[in-house]
């Protein structure tokens, strides 16, 4: 195996561990948004944040299906965010189960599930110039 491709499989390895964590974080962001004491619409905030950062962490490291959760909830807390406030029982309800299925997906993460793992990358050297 080349030396890029263990690079690479470390990388997605390390990844699936923190993307758990991120989704963890992001279901605890969910939660508090509607907290008697959130006037602020801060766990809102907190929660696109982290959403945006799942969706992009997950495409560039080949699970493209949690990308695409993540970016689903990422458009469903816009609107949200958007009026510092909290979701409407509709809202709440897209997105608890949209946070259930990113969950279910995190919790199956494998470095080997990645669709960049098994991926043939080969190292390309420096540029020659050509005369």
């Amino acid at each position: 195996m080349e030396p890029v491709q263990d690079k690479l499989r470390e990388l997605i390895a390390r990844h699936c561990g923190s993307l758990r964590t991120n989704t963890d974080m992001l279901a605890g962001f969910i939660a508090r948004m509607n907290a008697p004491d959130n006037i602020s619409g801060q766990p809102a905030r907190d929660a696109l944040h982290i959403a945006h950062q799942i969706a992009g962490a997950g495409g560039s490291i080949g699970f493209a299906e949690m990308s695409v959760i993540a970016s689903d909830i990422e458009h469903a807390l816009q609107p949200i965010v958007a009026v510092n406030g909290a979701p409407s029982p509709t809202q709440r309800a897209l997105i608890d189960n949209l946070v259930r299925q990113l969950r279910d997906v995190a919790a199956g993460l494998t470095p080997e599930s990645s669709t960049l793992f098994h991926a043939r990358i080969d190292a390309v050297g420096p540029a020659r110039r050509l005369a």
